[in-house]
């Protein structure tokens, strides 16, 4: 336990000190900063231009925080995170207390809400949510074959966090849009 408090601690760190970092989830790594660091969101924009089709989502530990951060989370919303078999984002109207650099120009951001006690504990620490996006699959294919130690940076990822357990294939998130209206738009199944 007191192993996983320092390595937290380091982790933690790295991200107080504006660094994006390559992140492993429960089902797919992600490149992630601090939502709250407009410098590491920034940085963050430009590792981006290597996956230009993926937006920059936020990252919550739990339906609260999520709740904090979106001005009305819709039923439905708790319905599809509670009966989905894969991972979901879930694009939401009106976000609030969020970066204005995360949100969409349509008014929009998408949320996932982490599923694994690791990334849970990390953002339950910092206190806020993550800013991330999924890295390309030259980017994941690196970090599958690297079988460097954790904090070696991957090419323009100045720092990998590593898990003990070795991962399942990498799975996409389905990408849902919900707006006030009622009216759904699946992005990506």
């Amino acid at each position: 336990m007191a192993k996983d408090n320092l390595r937290l601690a380091e982790i933690l760190n790295r991200i107080n000190s504006g660094l994006p970092i390559l992140l492993p989830t429960a089902h797919f790594p992600v490149i992630a900063c601090d939502a709250a660091d407009e410098h590491a969101l920034a940085q963050l924009q430009l590792l981006k231009t290597h996956a230009p089709k993926e937006a920059i989502h936020a990252m919550v530990a739990h339906d609260a925080m999520l709740e904090r951060h979106v001005k009305q989370v819709p039923d439905l919303a708790y319905d599809i995170l509670d009966l989905s078999s894969k991972p979901t984002i879930i694009i939401y109207d009106k976000p609030q207390g969020i970066s204005p650099m995360m949100i969409r120009p349509d008014g929009t951001l998408g949320i996932y809400v982490a599923q694994d006690r690791f990334c849970q504990q990390l953002i339950g620490q910092l206190k806020r949510p993550l800013a991330f996006f999924l890295p390309t699959l030259d980017q994941v294919r690196a970090l599958k074959s690297s079988k460097e130690k954790e904090g070696t940076a991957l090419p323009n990822v100045p720092y990998v966090v590593t898990l003990q357990k070795e991962k399942k294939e990498p799975q996409k998130p389905s990408i849902i849009q919900l707006a006030h209206d009622g009216k759904i738009k699946v992005i990506r199944q």
